[in-house]
C-alpha cells in the first residue's frame, strides 16, 4: 500500500475513535518537542490574554474612579444631582452612594 494512502486510511480510522481514544492516539503521535512547543504556546497565549484582561480591567476601574471623583467635586460645588448625572453618566443611585 502506498505510504500516502496508508496515512489517509489511518487518519480516517482515527476520526472514528471515541473522544478519549482519539485524544490518547493524538498524544501518542505527538513528539515530546512538539508537546513542549504546544504547552509553551498555550502558556504564552494565556499570559497574553491575562495581560490584556488586566489592562482592560484597570482602565475600566480608572475611568469609574475618575467619574466618581469628578461627580464628588461637582456635587461639592453645589451642582444639582441631575446635572452631575447627565455630565458623568452616573445614575442618581451611584451619586447617592458617593
Amino acid at each position: 500500500m502506498d505510504k500516502r494512502y496508508a496515512r489517509v486510511v489511518k487518519a480516517a480510522r482515527m476520526t472514528m475513535l471515541p473522544g478519549a481514544e482519539q485524544t490518547k492516539y493524538l498524544r501518542a503521535m505527538i513528539s515530546e518537542s512538539e508537546k513542549k512547543d504546544l504547552i509553551e504556546g498555550g502558556f504564552e497565549y494565556g499570559f497574553e490574554q491575562g495581560i490584556e484582561q488586566g489592562i482592560a480591567q484597570g482602565v475600566a476601574q480608572g475611568v469609574a474612579q475618575s467619574k466618581a471623583e469628578i461627580a464628588k467635586a461637582m456635587l461639592s460645588e453645589g451642582l444639582k444631582a441631575s446635572v452631575v448625572s447627565k455630565c458623568t453618566g452616573l445614575s442618581r443611585e451611584e451619586l447617592a452612594a458617593l
